[in-house]
């Protein structure tokens, strides 16, 4: 059982970019937080948190990682519907390629 997601982070790279950010959030339909770390930095600080968690430092990764901050959010726009197409026709796509492309990567 999963719980829906509400929000997406995100940091670096493409998310420096407005609009980037804006597809994101609106293809996926969630709020898109970016983050205050920097991205050369995002590795070391999830294992250290996690190591923290692991070695009784911290209760949960939520407080192992409480220091981080959204420096903004996207909200989603108005849906568009190119993309509820364009995502429906990529579903049926990777359906029919997974086991190909999982092949490829063995």
């Amino acid at each position: 059982q999963f719980t829906a997601l509400k929000d997406l982070s995100a940091i670096g790279g493409g998310m420096n970019s407005q609009l980037l950010a804006g597809m994101v959030a609106d293809v996926t339909r969630l709020r898109l937080h970016r983050l205050s770390v920097p991205a050369e930095d995002a590795t070391s600080l999830g294992v250290a948190a996690a190591a923290g968690v692991g070695a009784g430092i911290f209760a949960s990764l939520r407080e192992a990682t409480a220091g981080i901050q959204a420096v903004s959010t996207v909200e989603p726009g108005p849906t568009d519907w190119r993309y509820a197409r364009n995502y429906s026709v990529y579903q049926g796509l990777y359906a029919q390629l997974a086991l190909s492309m999982h092949r490829l990567v063995r």
